[in-house]
């Protein structure tokens, strides 16, 4: 009896063992193909990762070292490529390797950053953050700047419009419009939404066209 016991115990814990092995391995390749769901624009492969509070597609992409290609830091983005591709945009990026040796002053109205709850700057930092030498200097060694279109009390930043870009500093303005776009007049870009969230949508159509992934 005592024996029949022990093994009836030892079954129940083999089962148990198994059922929490299998749950967790099949529970475990749900989580995994949901974190490592993939797929190819252009050429370029994302990977879609929804396990936060907000969904990011993360492009992969590579870039030159001497003479070889390697893998880049992955670069998330808000925006599906897939979806933002429609948003109309004068930029290519040949365009960008075009002024390699320019400055961009990336500049705004001081009062947007209170208008859109500090979106304009998520926007600008979407941008700056692939173009900006200091932050990724394999991929575009291009000095940049900051500034404001009109006087701003205790800052420091220069004043700085479209009408002073010229053929060496060329001036990337945000702005609010009644169309999401990325226009270019000249020497001068405006990277515009209707709203704070779509000027971010923006500014990754335009980091998207400066990779090269549309």
């Amino acid at each position: 009896m005592k024996k029949n016991v022990i093994r009836n115990t030892i079954i129940v814990v083999l089962i148990c063992c198994i059922l929490f092995i299998g749950g967790y391995y099949f529970t475990g390749r749900i989580v995994q193909e949901i974190e490592l769901e993939e797929f190819v624009y252009n050429g370029f492969n994302f990977t879609i990762d929804d396990t936060k509070d907000m969904t990011f597609y993360i492009l992969q992409y590579y870039v030159r070292r001497g003479m070889e290609q390697v893998p880049g830091t992955p670069i998330p983005f808000r925006s599906d490529p897939r979806v933002i591709d429609s948003i109309p945009c004068d930029i290519t990026r040949q365009d960008i390797l075009n002024n390699k040796l320019v400055t961009f002053y990336f500049t705004q109205d001081p009062e947007l950053e209170i208008k859109t709850k500090k979106k304009s700057i998520v926007a600008t930092e979407t941008i700056t953050r692939v173009l900006d030498a200091t932050k990724s200097p394999f991929l575009f060694p291009i000095d940049v700047e900051y500034a404001y279109t009109s006087e701003k009390a205790e800052s420091s930043l220069p004043v700085v419009t479209c009408e002073d870009a010229h053929n060496l500093l060329k001036v990337i303005t945000l702005r609010e419009a009644e169309k999401t776009a990325i226009i270019t007049e000249g020497n001068c870009i405006y990277v515009q939404g209707i709203n704070g969230d779509e000027m971010i949508k923006a500014a990754e159509r335009f980091v998207y066209s400066a990779m090269g992934v549309m």
